[in-house]
């Protein structure tokens, strides 16, 4: 691997390999020869045993602001997503081994940018979807509140206090309350605020003040 890289960068217009060894131990002494030598990128190859000494190589790197590239034999999930936790400045992977490709990747690390491969994006995509998409808060329809706290959620939207809303739904104060504190439980909301957010943004209400006849009518129930 160390000698076909080797040989592509000697091929890669703007580039020019220095050296390359099998050794990860890098001691002051390499570094400073390295940064004499103008030297502007370290690629090294993944293999999660040696996940400490990369880590370590690349602390040494960043105190003479050389970027190191991570080289990744394969492909896989599970592979991308170990290396992914490695902070590097750029990654390679095998369909990525062409000239064009190569000489592209490094260059945007050597200009300062981050380079990813487009199965390491696709990769990073859909995981940030996945933990938006259950880290979301749930979605309440009409049908998880009762008619009775789809009315009290109206009244809440509307800035009604309890006393307010036990009126106007011809109950007691602590029959409201007792409706409010299953509206705040069902939206999974802390405060009667937090609520009528919830409420506006799921479209659960209509927004105050949205004209007559776009409400449901709410009427004093009689006391039984």
């Amino acid at each position: 691997m160390r000698h076909g890289l080797w040989s592509m960068l000697q091929l890669t217009p703007h580039l020019q390999p220095v050296e390359h060894r099998f050794s990860l131990d890098l001691n002051p002494l390499d570094l400073a020869l390295l940064s004499e030598r103008s030297v502007d990128i370290v690629i090294v190859d993944y293999n999660p045993v040696r996940e400490a000494d990369i880590r370590e190589l690349i602390e040494k790197c960043s105190s003479y602001s050389l970027p190191v590239v991570i080289l990744i034999n394969s492909e896989e999930p599970e592979l991308c997503d170990m290396a992914l936790q490695i902070p590097a400045q750029g990654f390679l992977v095998p369909s990525e081994l062409t000239l064009h490709e190569l000489a592209a990747a490094l260059g945007k690390v050597a200009d300062g940018t981050l380079h990813l491969p487009p199965v390491f994006a696709k990769r990073l995509l859909s995981r940030a979807r996945h933990q938006t998409a259950a880290a979301a808060p749930v979605s309440y329809g009409h049908t998880a509140l009762t008619p009775r706290e789809q009315q009290a959620l109206e009244l809440l939207v509307e800035g009604l206090a309890n006393k307010q809303i036990a009126r106007q739904l011809g109950i007691s104060q602590h029959g409201a309350k007792r409706l409010v504190a299953n509206v705040l439980s069902k939206l999974n909301c802390p405060n009667r605020t937090m609520a009528v957010a919830v409420a506006l943004r799921e479209h659960l209400v209509d927004r105050p003040g949205g004209g007559a006849g776009t409400r449901t009518a709410i009427r004093p129930h009689a006391r039984a």
